[in-house]
């Protein structure tokens, strides 16, 4: 797809929009975890759902967004996508008991499918393809600013109008949003017809995909709540005959929802495992501070927001550099030298203790928001040289799939850990420590193994030099 330059500019636009606006009621509603559980006296781990349903519902649907998109036309799929999710966020606001929140949070992660799939494609699709890391870097700009912005944001709301307020000003910019996508945003090739792909879609690879997410999900929420809980066994313990059952199934879809066959590429590969450790940490992180901040260390929502812009700043200082730079000199040496940052950054959080300076909490999660900077273009444009052409919503649904499968996973084990290790002496800040713990030597584990069983994910032309 050729466009002008300004025709170009208006598409990152509105990129830019859905990159600032989403984080804002993503990484925010976080924030607001603390808040929600006070006003419907909630334990921790049945307000988890405020965020875990977004991110289950998104895993869920995110490789039928990408299907519909790479068929009946992406920008078709990203307007139908906005205005759900948009009605979402006003629904958030209006709606009072917390069955209704999950609800509505449950519609939002259903349009946000819709969206991710498609709208960074089309943006990615108006750069030449030798540019692609560059593209990949001004997305990766947006995204960072509405990240860095985010919890700020929502903690000033929560301390000042209410925890709500925030979907509306989100609804706000999805009307924004909404506008700027039928003005500005060119349709992709279309193949057939809805009719036509709906009659072809995958809806058992649908099902499966769904279960083993949810079943893995409410499995790990109940064995937060007690180890031997017989339901939380049998929830957890079928996740992996599910995800088997998914494989097999996928092999052998004439229209798959994953491909298998990209899976043999060892760059693939390693760049979907690599990504799964980096956001499963991440999203570790991103449950267990708010209740360390402000309830462990006793900070408002405020300071405790605008604290945690540490933990993002890095991503619009070093997305844009390591995506315009490894479509140069390769990626492998920022993956690396990202996934240390990781390690380190989580490490110095374990090592805060029960009163840090604020410095000391800004130092460590600037750590880790370098890493994620680093971390995401280049391993992004490996996903996205692998995908053919014709299927390149495929690229960031893989990823998202992951990134939201990670949220969920991570969120609800975050909640079960935190759970468990506060069932003692109820000492929050210890039970932070311990649930780190446990994260660092899951991600230091998980990165070795995959450099040692994937060496080659690393071949110059799919992941930089060798």
């Amino acid at each position: 797809m050729t466009l002008t330059a300004w025709q170009r500019t208006r598409q990152v636009g509105v990129q830019w929009i859905f990159d600032i606006a989403g984080p804002f009621h993503i990484n925010g509603a976080l924030v607001l975890l603390p808040f929600i559980q006070a006003d419907f006296d909630l334990t921790r781990a049945a307000v988890a759902w405020a965020v875990v349903v977004y991110y289950l519902s998104t895993a869920s649907f995110i490789l039928v967004g990408a299907y519909l998109g790479n068929t009946i036309g992406r920008r078709k799929v990203v307007l139908v996508g906005v205005a759900v999710d948009c009605i979402a966020q006003f629904g958030i606001f209006l709606v009072a008991p917390f069955w209704g929140l999950v609800l509505f949070r449950l519609m939002g992660g259903f349009g946000n499918a819709l969206i991710v799939p498609n709208l960074s494609p089309l943006t990615v699709s108006s750069f030449a393809p030798e540019k692609r890391g560059q593209a990949l870097g001004v997305i990766a700009l947006g995204l960072g600013i509405g990240i860095l912005l985010s919890t700020v944001v929502a903690g000033r709301m929560a301390d000042t109008l209410g925890w709500r307020y925030l979907f509306l000003l989100t609804g706000s910019m999805y009307a924004v949003l909404f506008v700027g996508a039928l003005a500005f945003v060119r349709e992709s090739p279309v193949v057939e017809s809805l009719r036509g792909a709906m009659r072809r879609l995958d809806y058992r690879g649908l099902i499966l995909m769904a279960a083993f997410l949810i079943a893995l999900s409410l499995g790990m929420q109940r064995l937060g709540q007690s180890i031997s809980d017989p339901l939380g066994l049998v929830l957890a313990g079928s996740a992996i005959p599910l995800a088997m059952t998914f494989v097999y199934v996928e092999r052998r879809h004439a229209a798959a929802l994953v491909p298998m066959e990209l899976f043999a590429a060892p760059g693939f590969s390693a760049a979907v495992a690599r990504f799964l450790a980096m956001a499963m940490t991440r999203s570790s992180h991103i449950f267990l501070l708010p209740f360390y901040l402000i309830q462990g260390l006793g900070w408002s929502g405020t300071f405790a927001g605008t604290v945690q812009m540490a933990f993002s700043a890095g991503q619009p200082v070093f997305g844009p550099i390591s995506g315009t730079l490894a479509d140069r000199v390769g990626t492998r040496g920022f993956i690396i030298t990202a996934q240390i940052l990781m390690a380190l950054g989580t490490l110095a959080l374990l090592l805060l203790g029960s009163a840090p300076a604020p410095i000391l909490v800004v130092a460590a999660l600037s750590l880790i928001g370098a890493a994620m900077g680093m971390f995401i273009p280049p391993n992004l444009k490996v996903i996205f040289d692998a995908v053919p052409p014709d299927k390149m919503s495929l690229a960031p649904g893989v990823q998202v799939l992951t990134g939201h499968a990670s949220n969920a996973i991570g969120s609800s084990f975050m909640a079960m850990l935190l759970t468990l290790f506060l069932a003692g002496d109820g000492d929050i800040t210890a039970a932070y420590r311990n649930a780190l713990l446990v994260v660092l030597v899951g991600f230091v584990t998980a990165v070795s193994a995959i450099w040692l069983l994937l060496p080659h994910g690393a071949r110059k032309g799919q992941e930089g030099e060798a």
